[in-house]
């Protein structure tokens, strides 16, 4: 089915009615501005709240609330009960007598002075003076008394037997020979003459003065022989000396010698006299050291049996326990039997203590105590310190002084509770949200269809063209064919200008093609010989988005403003990738020598034009931007102008993924054509449905 022209379009168009771009686009500005609004106000938290509280005013829940808060009633409640059960204890006798000994100075000294150092100490007096032991120790100091006295003269009785024993041996001390024996017994001289008694005991004079006689003769024969021979041998040396020969007898020579030298010194010893030797001379010095005075007390008490028990008594320990008891009678005996027989009660610690006792028993302090102590006051604050009652009678004072039960009695007492919530609050906000304009404005237009159509649809692409120079990221300035292909820009056999990209500007955010006559040299697509050079006469431009941006279903709404020259051929499509199919928005073509605008689908190798539609004219276009628009899905092609539907299609419907161009080439006779056309585009805007 070929695409139709509605009647409508045709009336409004005939007569006029057709609505000017200025005020379609005012009116979908406004209506998208709205929307966006809207979309805004969605998410604006004064509107969800106003949104949020709306719904619970009109499910019942407040209604509920307010009859719930306002049946609440202060008697019956929890703090109620709380605040009878305070006033009850506040009026208990014991209560009031724990607070008033609580504070006080008495209960304060009593706690104070009962773990205090005088109370303790008067505690562990009163108790020892009370009992046995201070009986006992009283005793006890009179028998230590009796003991001590007696233990003291037995001690000089022992002194005194002690020093009867010991009496030979001070008179031996005493004696002048016995000192005289103890002051050398230990010298070296006394150890010489022990020596020299023990050599001479051993030495035997006569037999020593007949062993020297013989020994004498003996010698003095030996003597001379020995000289003899020895002289003999020397004769015989000289003998051999003459004859000059061998002496053969060195050896015995020489060996008497030794013998006769030996013999010779003997000889000379021989000749002292017998009262010259050692021997004689000790028994002669122990004769006289014998004599002498020290040697005479020495020799008597040496190794003498007295001697040996007066050094055993010295070394004893018995000897030195004497000494000690004897300074301690000559000394401190006396004293202390004196101290001993005033070792009676009252001259004791224990009787100071016992009067200390009676002295602090009177102390106003203890008194004080001891009457507090029986105080029928003190001992009801001590029974309840601690106890059940006094902890939930302050737990309930707390609770019932504290603001937080102050506030709630008074929020129970009153009437109307609703007031005070935190809903009726939120019941003043509402109304307040609901009278600002914002609301007013949401509430009008929250469930309005007139942007249903608006909702339907998602921004793929787009370009305001609102840049210095065109966007190279979103457009190509070749065809697609020719960037594939690799030869650039080119024009088909039927076209007479040269596509270059400088006849394409952007002015005030406007994009604009134009076609003029310049020569240029550029490239000719020929069906039988390929890409051939060729010199042109005119220049002109063309966009697409190539393999940038294809799709497939959406809408498109470009606003554009046409040329009515009858030398151009100007367009808005959509080609399909593999360049045989061809949707065209608006495209004018020379028909019968007038340029008319053509909507349709164009197919095949030669891209048929057998649904395209030639009767509208280009006029209509080429006076003011329009805004075009198509709206192609799988079932049908929907192309309108300013809003208003031009035609549709519902066969043959295009199903592969499609890329935008924009397009003006020169055709037909041009030969009386010197002016220049332009093709503007204001914006260009592709969506898909949501």
């Amino acid at each position: 089915m070929n695409p139709i022209i509605t009647f409508n379009y045709s009336l409004k168009s005939f007569f006029g009615l057709m609505p000017s771009t200025t005020t379609y686009e005012k009116k979908q500005d406004m209506l998208l501005n709205d929307y966006n609004r809207l979309i805004t106000l969605r998410d604006d938290p004064q509107i969800n709240k106003f949104i949020e509280l709306r719904e619970w005013i009109s499910s019942g829940a407040m209604k509920a609330k307010k009859k719930e808060l306002n049946a609440k009633k202060y008697k019956g409640t929890e703090s109620f009960n709380k605040e009878v059960r305070f006033k009850k204890l506040d009026k208990s006798k014991q209560i009031k007598t724990y607070y008033l000994i609580k504070d006080s100075e008495d209960i304060s000294f009593y706690r104070t002075f009962k773990d205090s150092v005088k109370y303790t100490d008067f505690l562990k007096q009163q108790e020892y003076i009370n009992s046995s032991a201070f009986t006992s120790d009283k005793e006890k100091l009179k028998t230590d008394r009796i003991n001590n006295i007696a233990a003291l003269k037995k001690k000089k009785t022992q002194y005194k037997e002690e020093k009867q024993k010991l009496n030979w041996f001070f008179k031996l001390q005493k004696k002048a020979d016995f000192k005289l024996f103890l002051e050398n017994k230990d010298t070296n001289d006394w150890n010489s003459f022990i020596t020299l008694q023990d050599e001479v005991s051993k030495i035997n004079l006569p037999q020593l003065k007949r062993e020297i006689s013989g020994e004498h003769k003996k010698t003095a024969n030996e003597y001379y022989a020995l000289k003899k021979r020895y002289k003999k041998l020397q004769k015989e040396v000289q003998l051999a000396k003459k004859k000059n020969i061998d002496f053969l007898k060195k050896d015995e020579l020489e060996k008497v010698k030794a013998d006769f030298e030996s013999k010779r010194g003997m000889q000379e010893a021989f000749k002292r006299k017998f009262k010259e030797t050692e021997e004689y001379k000790k028994v002669q010095e122990f004769k006289s050291k014998k004599s002498q005075k020290i040697y005479k007390s020495c020799n008597k008490y040496f190794e003498n049996l007295i001697t040996v028990k007066y050094f055993e008594i010295l070394e004893s320990k018995g000897l030195a326990d004497f000494y000690s008891l004897k300074d301690y009678i000559e000394n401190s005996f006396k004293k202390d039997l004196d101290i001993a027989k005033k070792q009676t009660y009252k001259n004791s610690d224990l009787f100071i203590q016992y009067n200390e006792f009676k002295k602090l028993k009177k102390d106003p302090e203890i008194k004080r105590y001891k009457k507090l102590a029986k105080s029928k006051k003190i001992a009801t604050y001590e029974q309840l310190e601690g106890d059940a009652l006094i902890k939930e009678y302050e737990s309930l004072k707390v609770y019932v002084t504290s603001l937080e039960f102050i506030e709630e009695k008074k929020y129970l007492k009153v009437n109307d509770k609703f007031k005070l919530s935190e809903e009726y609050k939120d019941l003043l906000l509402y109304k307040k949200l609901r009278g600002s304009k914002d609301v007013k404005w949401f509430v009008k237009n929250e469930k309005t269809k007139r942007f249903d159509e608006l909702m339907k649809w998602k921004k793929i692409f787009s370009d305001e063209f609102d840049s210095q120079s065109l966007n190279k990221e979103k457009w190509l300035t070749i065809p697609l064919a020719g960037k594939k292909m690799g030869v650039g820009a080119f024009s088909q056999q039927t076209e007479k200008q040269a596509f270059d990209e400088k006849s394409i500007h952007i002015d005030n955010s406007k994009l604009s093609i134009e076609a003029k006559k310049q020569k240029t040299r550029g490239k000719l697509w020929h069906p039988q010989f390929g890409f051939i050079p060729k010199e042109f006469d005119f220049v002109s431009g063309t966009i697409n988005t190539g393999d940038i941006f294809d799709y497939k279903y959406g809408r498109i709404d470009v606003k554009v403003k046409f040329s009515e020259s009858n030398n151009v051929e100007q367009g808005v499509y959509l080609s399909s990738m593999k360049g045989d199919k061809q949707i065209s928005i608006l495209h004018s073509k020379k028909v019968k020598n007038r340029n008319k605008a053509h909507i349709g689908v164009v197919s095949g190798e030669f891209m048929s034009a057998k649904n395209m539609l030639n009767s509208i004219g280009i006029k209509r276009f080429s006076k003011d931007y329009n805004i075009l628009s198509i709206d192609w899905d799988e079932s049908k092609i929907v192309w309108k102008v300013n809003g208003q539907i031009l035609g549709m299609m519902t066969n043959d419907i295009p199903t592969d993924n499609m890329y935008l161009n924009v397009m003006s080439t020169v055709v037909g006779d041009t030969s009386k054509w010197n002016g220049t056309e332009k093709l503007s585009v204001d914006w260009l805007r592709v969506y898909h449905q949501n």
